[in-house]
């Protein structure tokens, strides 16, 4: 019988993160919609805010996506002037992202209103220290089911 409840509580674990994802982007989507952002564009953005240049591979496995599907994205937001692309001293194949101050800009309003609406969805049900342990908690599992070769989510 011991043996049938690590895979039900996987599955509640599948399910639950699953629906969590679904209501965050849900929630997200509409405002970076007015900002004409896609949710790995902010995520990119976000990444580099933060960072003090990153390569594409770099801010691929900083954001957890394939450094192939974001190529199309990091294009655009280049294009937008909200990121820049300089050479990488010594190395002429390679490139250093960094965000532009009008993508910091940009990147800094979508957080504000997303940190408003997600403060006005949760109603106080779960406030900041909640949810740093929810992280935390993320952090524990994805360490957990992954072993040493994966970073935390959260810093």
């Amino acid at each position: 019988m011991s043996d049938q409840q690590p895979s039900v509580a996987l599955s509640a674990v599948l399910v639950a993160t699953s629906r969590l994802r679904r209501a965050t982007q849900h929630g997200a989507i509409l405002v970076l919609r007015d900002a004409d952002l896609t949710v790995p564009q902010w995520l990119i953005l976000c990444h580099l805010r933060g960072a003090d240049g990153s390569t594409l591979t770099e801010t691929a496995a900083a954001i957890d996506h394939d450094a192939g599907a974001l190529s199309r994205a990091v294009y655009l937001l280049r294009k937008r002037e909200l990121i820049v692309a300089l050479q990488v001293p010594g190395d002429r194949r390679s490139v250093s992202l960094c965000i532009s101050p009008s993508g910091e800009a940009l990147c800094d309003k979508v957080d504000a209103q997303l940190r408003g609406q997600m403060a006005d969805a949760l109603d106080g049900g779960m406030a900041g220290p909640e949810l740093r342990m929810l992280l935390h908690l993320m952090d524990k599992a994805v360490a957990a089911l992954s072993g040493p070769a994966m970073r935390p989510l959260a810093s």
